[in-house]
């Protein structure tokens, strides 16, 4: 067996190992460019605000469904009870406003207006409220109070469906959120 020759080993080895091909890089303008330029292309102004409100109402709610209980868990067990006349009732659409006069903790009497009354109360009923210690405006009705459970149960599913809705309309394909507009609309 005979070596080969020197030239004949170098064209080999460039056969079976080719230089590398230098590639020239864009400048970082031209990769952000490409960048915005596809998200700009992917999500129409209709997704990105579809998707951003849902997400938001969607926190909101969910947020609110930790909160309001531990608002009405507070009044319920820090809150100062004490007896109210209802000496006013208007009716605005489908709300109740009461009037309720009371004496504070230190025996000044207060009055204020509020919904947060049982339904059915008449003017000249004595009913127990709560109040906060510091703030005399939070009042509510004491009968109210079991029901701190009612916005968990509401507003955690809701927001949970928001925040996914909102998530699904953003990350999803332009051209899906389209077809959807059109069926909807009937355009074609």
């Amino acid at each position: 067996m005979t070596t080969p020759s020197v030239p004949v080993a170098r064209r080999i080895a460039r056969e079976r190992f080719p230089a590398p091909v230098l590639v020239k890089r864009r400048p970082r303008h031209d990769v952000v460019m490409r960048i915005r330029d596809e998200l700009r292309r992917r999500h129409s102004v209709g997704q990105w605000l579809i998707g951003c409100v849902g997400v938001a109402s969607g926190i909101g709610m969910i947020i609110a469904a930790v909160v309001l209980p531990i608002q009405d868990l507070n009044l319920r067990d820090n809150g100062i009870r004490t007896s109210a006349i209802v000496e006013d009732v208007q009716h605005s659409g489908r709300t109740t406003n009461y009037e309720l006069g009371f004496n504070l903790q230190d025996g000044m009497p207060y009055t204020i207006w509020t919904d947060k009354v049982e339904s059915g109360t008449q003017v000249g009923d004595s009913i127990q409220i709560a109040y906060r210690s510091g703030d005399p405006t939070t009042v509510e009705d004491v009968r109210d109070l079991g029901r701190w459970w009612a916005a968990p149960v509401v507003f955690g599913p809701m927001g949970s469906f928001f925040t996914w809705f909102g998530w699904t309309m953003w990350r999803g394909a332009p051209e899906s959120f389209k077809r959807a507009l059109r069926a909807r609309y009937g355009h074609r």
